[in-house]
């Protein structure tokens, strides 16, 4: 009986031995579960990107402080608001089926301020427990207006000198023409009266008042090719 006793015993001291330890772990993975929520919200709730938590059918499950200062609500109030009520059908349409794909074919999509300019968000989507029964979607709109704008200010900048040297280009192109070949031609002109009215002039002479006359015949076309090449098409 002492030894059943005994058996017994030591069944009963090892298993409270191990729930003891599973429960020790459970409240250490507990304890950092906690933590890491906490490092993740402090994250959250400080981050200057505007951040959405959705549900699979792009209702708002939380949101941030930059995402109610970027929608102009308070953070509470975006909570049950569907993404389409927030950035519109097409564009939550878009970004919902982007999410479930891991892509988003767009750089950029625009959003209606509230003095009526134009804010560009950068998007980036990540699936959240994509394993789990219920997943979820952290939504992360950046503001890039200030970058648009700048490359937009390139582009016209890069335009305008585009525009400056076709003008430039033209205007060479131009005197070329009406000054450089119409002198060459005038030149041919007398070149030809000339030979003309000097018919008593030894050979040699009026061949080379002929090869003047052709020297000046092609550089008036190699001008006149390089002046057409200079205008912008």
């Amino acid at each position: 009986q002492l030894g059943i006793v005994d058996s017994i015993a030591v069944f009963v001291g090892q298993r409270v031995e191990r729930e003891m330890a599973a429960r020790q772990r459970a409240e250490a993975a507990s304890a950092a579960l906690q933590v890491s929520e906490a490092n993740y919200r402090g994250l959250f709730e400080s981050s200057a990107v505007a951040v959405l938590v959705l549900d699979r059918a792009g209702a708002v499950l939380d949101a941030n402080a930059a995402a109610g200062h970027l929608l102009n609500r308070p953070p509470a109030s975006l909570a049950g608001m569907a993404l389409s009520n927030l950035l519109g059908p097409e564009t939550a349409l878009k970004l919902l089926s982007a999410s479930s794909q891991d892509k988003w074919r767009d750089s950029y999509i625009t959003l209606k301020a509230m003095n009526g300019s134009e804010v560009y968000l950068e998007p980036a989507l990540t699936v959240i427990g994509a394993e789990q029964e219920r997943p979820v979607i952290q939504l992360l709109l950046r503001d890039v207006t200030d970058e648009q704008h700048r490359q937009a200010g390139l582009r016209t900048y890069a335009s305008y000198i585009i525009r400056a040297q076709e003008e430039e280009r033209k205007r060479i192109a131009q005197e070329l023409h009406d000054e450089t070949v119409q002198s060459l031609v005038l030149l041919c002109r007398q070149l030809d009266a000339i030979q003309s009215a000097s018919s008593g002039l030894p050979a040699s002479a009026s061949e080379g008042l002929t090869d003047v006359r052709r020297s000046a015949e092609r550089v008036i076309e190699w001008l006149r090719d390089f002046a057409r090449d200079l205008r912008p098409s």
